[in-house]
């Protein structure tokens, strides 16, 4: 397992640009191409729920450092009550009946779970995981979008809403994960979900990687980015696009040229309301006059 990432430098978000549009690089007509966008060229590939503000969160919880077991019965423990809150306000959550959640979200899930960690997460619960997570909720799928816009978005949008390092870059992930028919990549699951859960993911041409559990009761919890778990086989490769972070507002420029801001990214009064606050912080990073 593990495969190099491979890191390509582009000086100018016009590079980026002509780079991103000669169309997918795949290795044949069957493989498929999906990006992610990172306002930090330096970012792991971790999903949130095994980032240090999560990890801490559950070791501050447990009161000491997290083992497989604790992982396992902490996220199952938010999804329950990420269920419970969609309970109180009428949201239905996927799948959702009785018996799904006396299969799936009982004390006898957490037993199971807690002596045997290497089985979560739940596949019956993936659906579920994916709604939390496009509602702010950390879990451990990781979003991307078949289209490398949608990932140029991101990472410029991000990059408008943070502050800048000297000799930072902003980053376009671009991963060959290989024949779409194929549920796994590796140890990494390749997950799509309905359209009907979200709009955003429609208009994102999303889809999500999940993190395996990896490890035994009793053992330290592993956290390692996503390249570590994917087969070193010729079909699979990942491309790690490196632009300068002052590039960053240029290419939210070309984005927006493009049709992808945050009105078209998140439909609706939300997505909307994004766009405006974005423009003044674009306005802001150029020093140009409010419009």
């Amino acid at each position: 397992m593990a495969v190099e990432v491979q890191e390509r430098s582009l000086e100018t978000a016009e590079e980026l640009r002509d780079y991103l549009s000669r169309g997918s690089r795949s290795e044949t007509p069957d493989d498929e191409v999906i990006y992610r966008g990172h306002a930090d060229a330096g970012w792991s590939l971790v999903p949130t729920i095994l980032r240090e503000g999560s990890t801490a969160l559950f070791e501050g919880l447990f009161g000491r450092p997290i083992q497989c077991e604790d992982q396992a019965w902490a996220e199952l423990q938010m999804l329950r009550r990420f269920m419970e809150g969609c309970d109180k306000t009428g949201v239905i959550v996927p799948n959702d009946s009785v018996e799904f959640r006396e299969q799936n979200v009982t004390d006898s899930s957490f037993n199971d779970y807690y002596h045997t960690p290497s089985r979560w997460p739940n596949k019956n619960l993936l659906e579920v995981m994916a709604m939390a997570r496009l509602h702010g909720l950390p879990t451990r799928l990781l979003d991307w979008s078949t289209h490398p816009y949608v990932a140029a978005y991101f990472a410029a949008s991000e990059a408008l809403h943070t502050g800048w390092r000297r000799g930072q870059r902003v980053a376009i992930i671009e991963l060959n994960r290989g024949p779409r028919t194929n549920a796994y990549c590796g140890q990494i699951r390749i997950l799509k979900v309905r359209g009907a859960i979200s709009m955003n993911l429609v208009a994102q041409h999303g889809l999500f990687t999940v993190h395996p559990l990896v490890g035994h009761r009793g053992n330290p919890l592993e956290i390692q980015s996503l390249e570590q778990y994917l087969p070193s086989i010729p079909q699979v490769s990942i491309r790690r696009l490196i632009l300068p972070i002052e590039q960053s507002v240029r290419l939210y420029e070309l984005c927006t040229e493009f049709k992808f801001d945050a009105a078209q990214i998140y439909p609706g009064a939300d997505g909307a309301s994004r766009s405006v606050l974005e423009a003044y912080q674009y306005a802001v990073r150029y020093k140009r006059p409010h419009s």
